[in-house]
């Protein structure tokens, strides 16, 4: 028996880390003796563990908070979340050489490890015993050096959080190693209240720079104590308001001074936890953000720490319900990318560039925003422009909206703007490299008779304005609060659709403008502004409710300006396309669905939340009849407003206005494989 030396549990980045950092005690535990046992066991939640061989005890600040282990073993998972029995199994099927097995306790994988570490609190620690045991130093360095690069929160950031806001709720992390395989289990009863199995794969984030990455692949995640079907997911804290403030002197690098108040429900919470990116990757290299201070709103400067794109902060006091949380995140770095070399740079939207909250529905928030670039370039972001200017030789932009909203973006380039404003409405055209030309009738025409189309049935339009951005690439759209993100054929076919319009009203001397190729991206996109910022989905379950709603509100419009005929046809790609992928995942775990080749998932989940979701919805069309159906949807605009709208309460909403139960239809369309009848 040999007394092992200090664990080296230091990940490979760590951002930020400052005096009284929270989490820095925790990376740096004491590996005790090693010991051998022979199939010792292991339970906690879902998880069977049967290992034999050696191990030791990790102790921090001499409290036991871990094991490593290295010899052979078995973990035994079982998802007993009936719904997504599917998915685990094609998950697990795409990424594994594993197949699930069924047992009393549910839909099991039997993963084999050699080594695991292993992350134990809020339970009672195993009580093992054994012999002496081999020493395990050169087996925990390998451990270290596979899985310190794990594109995921860090394992002691959770154990840290655990310990100052929930001591006596259980969090287990268990990594493990079987050759080129690694797996990941967790169990979060703290926070996400969630039990997951995840597969861990190689993943380069630049060649150029050497070196793997891993990256997290869901293949199962159940929820602990509540149920999905009829409750949310567990909210400790929300932004609900956000100011942002972001100055660059060479569209390149960037300084950031991000103020959020948080509302929490919560009582006795000590640290906080943000997702917030470090590390940004470029084409040939990668790029940091590197976080200097944060400061509570009374200007106190708190302890943090920064690593894996995760941000925790130790709050000068613990929460209370009621009593809002003011912090100012200050940072910068190297990371406003041009992608692919072109003239602007962008902040994603959804993206962690700010400290993002990392529960579900986390962000309902009132925004005021300030951009100051360089040279020429014009930057655009959500709100309504309080001004735009000059700050020096700076351009700058204020926003601001007053209704809450989230996914924030920026965005700034070589950009030239045209704007009209009709019925006290402005359409902001921005289009890239060079001025609108022949197509700015069209696009702007298309822009009003869509949001005049969708106000008697959706409400007024949220705005004051609509700022279309041109994207330099093809293929998609976005919808930002206030504005939308149109690629290329957008602005292309309509100025050939111009050119052709001259040439028949040369030979014909017809008048007027022909329906736009790009009809359904805007009508798509602009009913976003309603089902996904007026209402919004709470959770990844409920995405439908801003995509199949946007798809078929788009339906709706070009049933009313092409016919009914096209209408036809759409309502039959929806049943189609939803056809192809139902028996795949649940409408409601579209997300949850993952396959090694990116197209194949993409085309699955368009499917699902395009297809079938809107499929749904017109066999809903069909059996309300008109009125009933676009009184729903206003009901749901009217309820839900500026608010989160789960899919439950949606068709609760429906039986109340029809005084019919939608629970059968919920169960075998939305949560089940079957698709929707079609009359």
């Amino acid at each position: 028996m040999r007394s092992l030396a200090p664990l080296i549990l230091a990940l490979a980045f760590a951002l930020g880390l400052s005096a009284g950092n929270p989490v820095d005690a925790y990376r740096h535990g004491v590996a005790g003796a090693s010991r051998h046992v022979e199939k010792a066991t292991l339970a906690v939640g879902n998880a069977r563990l049967v290992f034999t061989g050696d191990y030791a005890a990790i102790a921090v600040e001499g409290r036991p908070l871990g094991l490593f282990l290295h010899g052979s073993g078995t973990l035994e998972y079982a998802s007993s979340y009936a719904d997504e029995a599917t998915v685990f199994t094609r998950n697990l099927s795409e990424w594994t050489p594993l197949r699930t097995r069924v047992s009393p306790r549910g839909l099991c994988a039997d993963v084999p490890f050699q080594d695991a570490r292993i992350y134990w609190a809020g339970l009672p620690f195993p009580a093992w015993e054994g012999g002496p045991g081999e020493a395990l130093d050169k087996a925990m360095a390998g451990h270290e050096r596979d899985f310190g690069v794990l594109i995921s929160p860090d394992p002691w950031q959770l154990v840290a959080l655990q310990q100052a806001n929930a001591p006596a709720r259980p969090c287990v992390i268990m990594e493990l190693g079987n050759g080129s395989s690694r797996w990941v289990y967790l169990l979060d009863g703290f926070e996400a209240r969630t039990e997951s199995l995840c597969w861990a794969e190689p993943w380069d984030m630049v060649h150029a720079e050497g070196g793997h990455n891993l990256a997290r692949i869901p293949l199962s995640t159940q929820p602990l104590g509540w149920d999905p079907r009829r409750e949310l997911a567990p909210i400790t804290h929300q932004v609900r308001d956000l100011d942002v403030d972001l100055r660059t002197g060479d569209n390149h690098d960037a300084r950031l001074a991000v103020k959020e108040r948080l509302a929490t429900g919560v009582a006795g919470h000590r640290l906080v936890r943000f997702a917030l990116t470090g590390t940004y990757a470029s084409e040939k290299r990668l790029h940091h953000a590197k976080v200097d201070r944060v400061l509570d709103g009374e200007g106190r400067e708190l302890a943090f720490d920064h690593a894996r794109d995760s941000l925790v902060v130790q709050l000068a006091s613990p929460t209370q319900p009621g009593r809002p949380i003011d912090l100012r995140f200050e940072y910068g770095g190297d990371f406003l990318l041009r992608p692919k070399g072109d003239s602007y740079w962008e902040l994603a939207v959804g993206a962690p560039w700010y400290p993002r909250l990392t529960n579900p529905a986390p962000e309902n928030a009132t925004f005021h925003g300030t951009v100051r670039a360089a040279g020429t370039w014009i930057p655009f972001m959500p709100g309504d422009v309080v001004r735009r200017g000059k700050d020096g030789d700076l351009n700058l932009l204020e926003t601001r909206c007053s209704n809450p909203i989230s996914n924030i973006p920026i965005l700034c380039g070589n950009y030239y703007i045209d704007e009209e404003a009709r019925d006290g409405i402005t359409v902001r055209i921005a289009s890239y490299g060079s001025k609108l030309g022949t197509a700015r009738k069209v696009l702007m025409d298309q822009a009003f008779n869509i949001i005049a189309y969708y106000r008697p049935f959706l409400g007024p339009y949220p705005w004051k304005t609509l700022t279309i951005v041109e994207r330099n690439d093809w293929g998609y759209g976005q919808a930002p609060a206030g504005m939308m993100y149109v690629t290329r054929e957008a602005f292309e076919q309509n100025r050939l659709l111009q050119e052709a319009e001259k040439v028949a009203q040369q030979l014909d001397g017809l008048g007027t403008v022909r329906v736009m190729d790009v009809r359904q991206v805007f009508s798509h996109e602009i009913a976003h502004q309603w089902w996904a910022h007026v209402v919004k989905s709470p959770d990844p379950r409920d995405q439908w409710i801003e995509e199949a709603f946007s798809q078929y509100c788009a339906a709706l419009y070009a049933r009313d300006f092409k016919g009914k005929s096209y209408f036809k046809g759409e309502v039959g790609a929806f049943f189609g396309n939803g056809d192809l992928s139902t028996r795949e995942a649940p409408v409601a775990l579209a997300n949850s669905l993952f396959f090694k080749d990116d197209y194949l998932r993409f085309t699955h989940w368009k499917n699902l939340l395009y297809g079938k979701g809107p499929a749904l919805l017109a066999s809903l069309h069909e059996e309300l009849g008109e009125e009933v159906f676009l009184t729903w949807l206003k009901s749901i605009q009217s309820n839900f407003r500026w608010n989160f709208a789960p899919t439950k309460r949606i068709f609760d909403l429906l039986a109340f206005i029809t005084k019919k139960d939608y629970s059968r239809f919920m169960q075998m369309y939305y949560w089940g494989l079957e698709m929707p009848p079609r009359k």
